[in-house]
């Protein structure tokens, strides 16, 4: 504790001098005064840290004993911890344990990214899952499709979600996806330039090309965002298809991000390797952000530039530039990929009416046999009560016969009677109602 005071009053305080200022005109002063309270304050700290050192010395001589059996409760309460956040992620965005295959694959349903997911959330806005299949008929896929459209989510979601699965966390996706297991996983997303390391964009990404070259194998999950760009896009372009193509031969399973035609030619050339195209609506201008696999789509550069609000006069001559030839071919692509939506849409329709009209006729095929069976029972037990009936006549007639030979009638003329009554018995036993003979035809229904 000091008090500043100037320099031409120093004398006038009694205390101690600590130190003055850079002009000398201030001086800072313990006053004598306030000694004792100081010197009593420092005792009592060095006494508590004294007492501090003793107990946990007390402590630490109790416990050690016991350091094992602690350990052990330490471990075991982390992982109550560990499960009980794992259960409290999986009931807030809905996560789930995913079919486990024993192969490098990837075979997703509504997969989704939590953290964008969570973000949307907040903005009252939903997010759009991600399907997507590597690793089976082909191990590399090529995304395409406008800026801003979601290519890097769909990279980031693969990435994030890999990486949780292979650590035990529970994943939001559909609990009928399948997740393999990968020895590697190697990630190029976003700029890695740095001024301390001397590296630009496409160095930092050199480096990264180098690692793949050496060290990827079929059992290695990557994932490249926008690959050879940050240079010549003639050669950077270049170098990435030759990557592409070394990587496919090894059976690497990857993702990768691109606006480079070559990169998306190569994917309909090669069997191993396939595009997807991330899908964008021209009349409300705004990504969908779904993935299509199967084609490859286009940037839509200067229909955003428009929507942007870029002077028309402006994009023409840029459009000049670019040549008409060109844009003609994007404006096909774009009619093909309108076309390609509206045949899965009809599709799909057809899959559903399919659906429906199969239902109908099991349940038609289910009704009608069991008309059938319930026609069979009645005519059966017709049948059986005209037998019941035919017996007791047979019993009446026996008794008339016997009433007549006890009233002594003609010999020759009762057994004449008899044998005509035992025919027409025979007869009526013999004959079915022609229902039950056309049943036993039919070759659905058993004999009866």
């Amino acid at each position: 504790m000091v008090l500043p005071v100037p320099a031409v009053n120093k004398r006038k305080i009694k205390g101690f001098v600590h130190d003055s200022s850079t002009t000398g005109q201030t001086y800072f002063i313990e006053p004598q005064e306030v000694f004792e309270a100081n010197n009593l304050l420092q005792n009592l700290q060095i006494d508590e840290h004294i007492e501090i050192i003793q107990i946990l010395t007390t402590f630490t001589e109790q416990l050690r004993p016991n350091l094992e059996i602690i350990a052990k409760g330490f471990h075991y309460l982390a992982l109550l911890d560990f499960i009980r956040a794992k259960s409290k992620f999986a009931i807030q965005f809905n996560a789930c344990k995913p079919i486990i295959v024993n192969k490098p694959i990837v075979d997703w349903q509504d997969a989704r990214h939590p953290i964008l997911e969570a973000n949307l959330k907040q903005q009252g806005k939903s997010i759009v899952p991600l399907n997507i299949t590597l690793g089976n008929t082909y191990s590399i896929l090529i995304i395409s499709g406008p800026n801003a459209g979601g290519k890097s989510v769909c990279l980031k979601t693969l990435a994030l979600l890999q990486y949780m699965f292979q650590v035990g966390i529970p994943v939001p996706a559909s609990p009928n996806s399948e997740f393999g297991i990968f020895n590697d996983l190697f990630i190029n997303i976003g700029d890695e330039q740095s001024i301390d390391n001397d590296l630009s964009t496409y160095s930092s990404q050199l480096i990264n090309i180098k690692t793949l070259l050496e060290k990827a194998n079929k059992n290695s999950l990557f994932m490249f965002d926008e690959l050879g760009s940050g240079t010549d896009p003639q050669y950077g372009g270049a170098i990435a298809e030759t990557l592409i193509e070394e990587l496919a031969q090894k059976n690497t399973i990857g993702l990768i991000s691109t606006h480079f035609g070559n990169l998306k030619a190569l994917a309909q050339q090669h069997q191993n390797i396939e595009n997807g195209a991330m899908l964008f609506d021209e009349k409300k201008m705004q990504s969908t952000f779904q993935l299509k696999i199967g084609q490859f789509g286009t940037s839509f550069t200067f229909e955003i530039a428009e929507n942007i609000g870029l002077d028309k006069l402006f994009l023409e001559k840029a459009k000049s530039k670019v040549g008409k030839y060109h844009i003609r071919y994007d404006k096909l692509v774009r009619n093909l990929e309108h076309q390609q939506i509206a045949l899965a849409k009809h599709e799909k329709m057809l899959e559903f009416t399919d659906n429906q009209l199969s239902e109908l006729i099991k349940s038609y095929t289910e009704k009608d046999n069991e008309l059938k069976n319930k026609r069979y029972e009645i005519l059966h037990q017709a049948k059986n009560e005209a037998k019941t009936l035919l017996k007791n006549s047979n019993q009446l007639i026996e008794r008339t016969i016997k009433e007549i030979k006890e009233k002594k009638a003609d010999k020759q003329i009762v057994k004449q009677l008899r044998e005509e009554i035992q025919t027409e018995i025979k007869k009526i036993e013999k004959s079915e109602p022609i229902e039950i003979q056309q049943i036993k035809k039919d070759p659905t229904n058993e004999e009866i």
